[in-house]
């Protein structure tokens, strides 16, 4: 029984592609500077309720003059802003929500979507149960060396007889099963 310490690197990196749908926003204005500018943070926060990451942005100009104290035209104002925000976000950070009790939710969802070079893996073997199988973690790696996936994986039948507890027939196992768990189906449980 082994597991790795050094990530095994795939022969051919595999593009993961990661979506968020983000439904509603935290929102705060501050730094008001009269007739000038003033600042707002917004947190885009998905369906399931985490923060994804968060906006910094200067209000000034025609923006600034428009807003004439109306808290509706802010909101209408962000939500026509997520969708350019979402697509220039690097990645998600899910860091906690600006300190604020201002929220809203967006009339349509917007979805976040993130690619990750997946380079290299490292593995696990979680347990064996003798003579019948062996379960394993699986940690896909990107390149910032960064794990963006965990596959847990059940080796049996004919693959658990063929191992013979050699850890390069796991490694060559488990390569070619990387591209179908980006996109798992219903028989893989991923992390």
């Amino acid at each position: 029984m082994s597991t790795t310490q050094i990530p095994t690197l795939l022969p051919t990196p595999v593009i993961m592609t990661v979506n968020y749908i983000i439904t509603s926003f935290l929102y705060n204005v501050s730094n008001l500077i009269l007739f000038t500018s003033s600042d707002i943070r917004v947190s885009l926060v998905d369906d399931t309720g985490i923060v994804q990451t968060r906006i910094f942005y200067k209000l000034e100009g025609t923006e600034y003059s428009s807003w004439g104290g109306d808290d509706q035209y802010i909101i209408d104002l962000i939500i026509s802003k997520i969708p350019d925000w979402v697509s220039t976000v690097i990645a998600p950070n899910t860091p906690p929500p600006f300190n604020t009790s201002m929220s809203a939710v967006l009339p349509t969802p917007v979805i976040m979507s993130f690619n990750y070079n997946i380079v290299s893996f490292y593995y696990e073997i979680i347990n064996i149960n003798l003579f019948t199988n062996a379960y394993i973690c699986v940690s896909l790696v990107d390149d910032k060396n960064l794990i963006q996936k965990q596959v847990y994986y059940l080796i049996e039948g004919i693959e658990y007889s063929n191992w013979g507890g050699d850890d390069q027939y796991i490694i060559d196992l488990i390569i070619p099963k990387i591209p179908g768990w980006i996109n798992p189906t219903p028989t893989e449980t991923t992390m």
